[in-house]
């Protein structure tokens, strides 16, 4: 699959949690419910860019143009680094697998755990893009030897599997940079 070039913004970036929540009719009582429809976060990139070289502009078009606009999926990653208290890998680590792909990227200063003990970091490494779609890989120097939780706390980008571009139009600014014009793309995951 595609990936969003790695263009980082320089004049605006927002990197957003998107829930899904429906309001339900009042049936007993006056106080409102409501239902979850979707029990993890989609996420939003708004993206803007005040200064990009030819060859940077020339990457973002031609993806642009490559995905015919908001036709088709890719591949995004954060663009910032950040804290991860708790991500869980496996919720039941088979005593065999060795090597995990993770669902981010530049992963730094990180602490695994197999239910809920930290391990001591002689007893893995981790792959810098190594995974299908770019993603650092966890990897044991031996398979765990059991039925086991498997979670980390860590600072990482994290990786958007299944995105589109918001718009069918690219905005005009990109396709003809000119100083001071700010280009602008919004990036959206559709499904995780």
């Amino acid at each position: 699959m595609a990936i969003f070039p790695d263009v980082a913004p320089d004049y605006g970036y927002s990197f957003t949690p998107q829930f899904r929540t429906k309001r339900l009719p009042v049936t007993d009582g006056d106080y409102s419910q409501r239902r979850q429809m979707r029990s993890t976060a989609l996420y939003k990139a708004d993206c803007a860019w005040g200064h990009l070289t030819s060859a940077n502009e020339r990457l973002l078009v031609e993806f642009f143009e490559a995905r015919a606009g908001a036709w088709d999926t890719f591949t995004f990653f954060d663009f910032v680094s950040r804290v991860y208290p708790v991500a869980t890998l496996e919720t039941s680590v088979s005593g065999s697998q060795a090597t995990w792909t993770l669902d981010y990227r530049d992963v730094d200063d990180e602490t695994v755990y197999l239910d809920d003990t930290p391990r001591d970091s002689s007893e893995y490494t981790i792959s810098n893009r190594t995974g299908t779609n770019g993603q650092d890989q966890l990897v044991f120097n031996t398979a765990p030897g059991a039925t086991l939780k498997l979670t980390m706390a860590m600072s990482g980008k994290k990786y958007l599997p299944i995105c589109v571009l918001a718009e069918d139009e690219l905005n005009s600014a990109l396709v003809n940079f000119q100083r001071h014009q700010v280009a602008r793309m919004t990036i959206l995951q559709v499904n995780g």
